[in-house]
């Protein structure tokens, strides 16, 4: 590789994405000069090694604003940054910041490389995204995918390069399976938004609770449904059995142990809550989340079990499965082990690091 690798995303807070690219520039920046372009001044919440360079496009005053003035001070400042690195290598993050890097197409005379990290389907859903996509990713180098089903849907779009490249799961949760006896615990980590639909996953619960009284359900994560899935919580009277615990940093350690893993997304691109789950060795369950990740991961009830998108019978009967067949459910969790210790972030990296070469001859 030669110059430099600018990653270009929204921000570096908590995110798969983020997490993505923490470890890539980490692994990449010993041999090649990497910064980190945000749109906002948010600091990292993943270690950066220190010869990383973090460069947002707002000030500190800004603090995340979205006025017209703080948005044309931002691309104003990108584009002084392209102009003294111009043959620098490009890759984006997410959809927004994808669009505004190949605006910028004729200053840059390095590769472009466009990575799409979830269903595109919802990412280009208004008629505005539809012309952008059609009139802008021609001009990338590359696209980075992590699904078959995504790459499929820019099939009518002409790109020069392409490639199918998993998340690499953190570190921490490489750690050997856990044997002996379950909690009855049931998990679920993620954003308390509509995509991860997790009062799909409570109502399926509420159910599974009425035969099983002694099981109880974890939600990990924040977000701004976090009071509506409370009230639905105190209004059904699930408080006792239903928890929203909020954020944990040592989630590896805090849900090793527990009954199962569920994923109730409508959508993902390469979900790593899913990944990471697996990687610990927990029986999971997903939903056929539009995106395809789920289904490019579990093959269904050899490592894991799928289920439809929003069918909350067929989640009931998943998690009754799992309780009331510990020997299937342990050898599909072993299986999801293995699965998940070919990628390992050095694995991912290393099919990145050929990517990025190859994009540049």
């Amino acid at each position: 590789m030669k110059n430099k690798i600018v990653f270009f995303t929204n921000r570096m807070t908590k995110g798969g994405s983020e997490r993505v690219i923490s470890y890539l520039a980490n692994g990449l920046c010993e041999e090649i000069d990497v910064d980190i372009i945000t749109m906002t001044c948010a600091k990292s919440d993943y270690f950066l090694n220190e010869k990383v360079n973090h460069i947002p496009l707002e000030d500190k005053k800004a603090k995340n604003n979205h006025s017209i003035f703080t948005n044309i001070k931002r691309l104003k400042n990108l584009k002084k940054y392209i102009k003294q690195n111009q043959n620098a290598t490009y890759i984006s993050f997410v959809t927004l910041p994808s669009y505004i890097i190949l605006l910028y197409r004729k200053l840059i005379k390095g590769k472009i490389i466009v990575t799409v990290r979830n269903d595109p389907k919802e990412c280009h859903k208004h008629f505005y995204d539809k012309i952008l996509v059609k009139l802008l990713y021609p001009r990338a180098d590359a696209m980075v995918f992590q699904t078959k089903q995504a790459e499929e849907y820019y099939k009518n779009i002409r790109i020069k390069k392409s490639i199918i490249l998993p998340n690499p799961i953190n570190e921490k949760f490489l750690k050997e399976p856990y044997r002996g006896k379950r909690e009855k615990i049931i998990v679920n980590v993620g954003r308390l938004i509509k995509q991860k639909n997790q009062i799909l996953l409570i109502k399926a619960f509420a159910e599974v609770h009425k035969k099983y009284n002694d099981y109880k359900l974890f939600i990990y994560g924040t977000g701004k449904l976090e009071n509506v899935l409370q009230d639905y919580i105190n209004e059904n009277n699930l408080h006792e059995c239903v928890k929203l615990k909020g954020q944990n940093s040592k989630l590896e350690e805090e849900i090793h142990n527990k009954a199962m893993f569920v994923l109730s997304s409508d959508f993902e691109g390469m979900p790593n809550a899913l990944l990471e789950a697996m990687s610990l060795g927990l029986p999971s369950i997903s939903t056929k989340a539009s995106g395809g990740g789920p289904e490019t991961i579990i093959n269904n009830y050899n490592n894991g079990i799928l289920v439809s998108v929003g069918n909350e019978e067929e989640l009931y009967k998943a998690m009754i499965y799992v309780i009331e067949n510990t020997k299937e459910s342990e050898k599909m969790a072993t299986n999801a082990y293995n699965y998940c210790r070919e990628k390992t972030p050095e694995q991912i990296i290393n099919l990145w690091r050929s990517f990025i070469k190859e994009v540049n001859i």
